[in-house]
């Protein structure tokens, strides 16, 4: 075979045995550090859930409180006695008494003020709160307004024995909720307050990292039968394994050491010298000579001997390479050229003192 072509495949033969070591290697490190990161963060999802439903009990009781009072203040008597008397002023204010963190207004059983004027002007929240109460007859919970001007409102029926005399609305500030919602401390996450409805769950409020976002079907927790419910957001999920823990990590070791064999193999493979064309190094003419003697061979040596022996000028210079002297027998290099270049080492060991 020719050397060059032998030369150009053991290059390419290391070559490949290089590139899929590296692949070998980095797809082993890659296994290892999913692996490694999925047992950091095996415990993750647990303690999503447990700060979720920890949030969401204490948004519970608040909305709880403000239920209760909502309920007080529909009670109340002396704003039912004067929406006995037909005085919704006084009944008003009496209203607003009871529950003076709210902002209260009340409208008549069959809503007609309230449909009567600008729809718009009046608030298209408002008015599907309004009219939750009236199909349902039971208190319900919305949020109205956007931004910072959200407010928890209630709307229920106000009653005297089973006939609606009026219909209350009391809005309440977000702050409370909002306040305990940072309290929950989502280091880097995000929590979400989502109000329920027929056409799915619609975030009302949220915090934190504004780069994470809940998708629609993640896992929330319900705040009592508020139709409301919390959803967290950790900043780093836990990691999903195609193999299952065990199975990765062995798949990861397995790569490494495939690598690191490869690469050994790699290392191991001899790149031959390329010689020039029609010629070989005097090493190799003497073994060939050493092994393959005749007459005619004995003879030519006899008669190169008695040959008168060049001076030191006469020696070919081009036979002088980096490494090692090299040249063509017979032409460049010959028995005697051998002599003088022994003889010229030996008288160099000598000046050197060796």
């Amino acid at each position: 075979m020719d050397p060059q072509l032998q030369v150009r495949l053991a290059l390419l033969r290391k070559l490949v045995l290089l590139v899929v070591a590296a692949a070998a290697a980095l797809g082993g490190l890659y296994l290892l550090w999913q692996g490694v990161s999925a047992l950091l963060d095996s415990g993750a999802e647990s303690r999503v859930a447990l700060q979720r439903e920890r949030v969401a009990e204490d948004l519970a009781a608040q909305l709880g409180g403000l239920r209760g009072k909502s309920l007080s203040a529909l009670g109340n008597r002396n704003v039912v006695r004067a929406l006995r008397d037909e005085d919704r002023e006084r009944a008003l204010a009496a209203l607003r008494e009871s529950v003076p963190e709210a902002k209260s207004d009340l409208f008549s059983a069959d809503l007609g003020e309230a449909f009567s004027g600008d729809l718009a002007a009046f608030g298209f929240g408002r008015l599907e709160l309004l009219h939750a109460v009236q199909s349902s007859g039971e208190l319900t919970l919305r949020v109205l307004g956007s931004g910072q001007q959200r407010l928890l409102a209630y709307a229920g029926p106000v009653r005297e024995r089973d006939e609606t005399l009026a219909v209350a609305l009391l809005a309440f500030p977000m702050d409370p909720l909002l306040a305990r919602m940072r309290e929950a401390q989502i280091e880097s996450g995000r929590i979400e307050l989502r109000q329920r409805s027929a056409a799915g769950s619609v975030p009302v409020a949220a915090l934190g990292d504004p780069d994470l976002v809940a998708a629609a079907d993640a896992e929330a927790s319900p705040i009592g039968d508020s139709g409301f419910e919390v959803v967290v957001v950790a900043a780093r999920a836990a990691q999903t394994l195609e193999y299952g823990l065990g199975m990765t990590f062995a798949l990861g070791v397995a790569g490494l050491v495939l690598g690191v064999l490869l690469a050994w193999l790699a290392r191991r493979t001899a790149i031959p010298a390329a010689a020039e064309a029609g010629e070989i190094s005097f090493g190799e003419a003497l073994q060939k000579a050493a092994v393959a003697g005749s007459p005619a061979r004995d003879a030519a040596a006899r008669k190169q001997a008695a040959a008168p022996r060049p001076e030191s000028g006469g020696v070919d210079r081009s036979i002088f390479r980096a490494y090692d002297i090299r040249g063509v027998v017979g032409k460049t290099l010959n028995p005697v050229v051998a002599e003088l270049i022994g003889q010229a080492i030996g008288s160099a060991m000598v000046e050197a003192g060796q």
